[in-house]
């Protein structure tokens, strides 16, 4: 897997790389600051962030209401 870590530019673990586009073809952030990655509230904010993010084309998931966490656990 090490190739993955440098066709993304990983440089310290953990990093945590959102995706986008209809097939996940860009990145649209990452993130490597472990306070945001250990604190519950601040990484569930920023992965219903990318989820708005994630797909531009209607219908096709992610924008709703309700975040990720919610609609995942109810």
């Amino acid at each position: 897997m090490m190739d993955l870590g440098v066709e993304y530019g990983v440089n310290s673990m953990p990093t945590l790389i959102g995706f986008g586009g209809r097939r996940a073809e860009r990145v649209t952030d990452r993130v490597v600051d472990t306070r945001l990655l250990t604190n519950e509230v601040s990484l569930a904010a920023w992965l219903d962030d990318e989820m708005k993010k994630g797909d531009p084309f209607p219908g096709a998931g992610g924008g709703s209401s309700g975040g990720l966490l919610s609609r995942i656990f109810g």
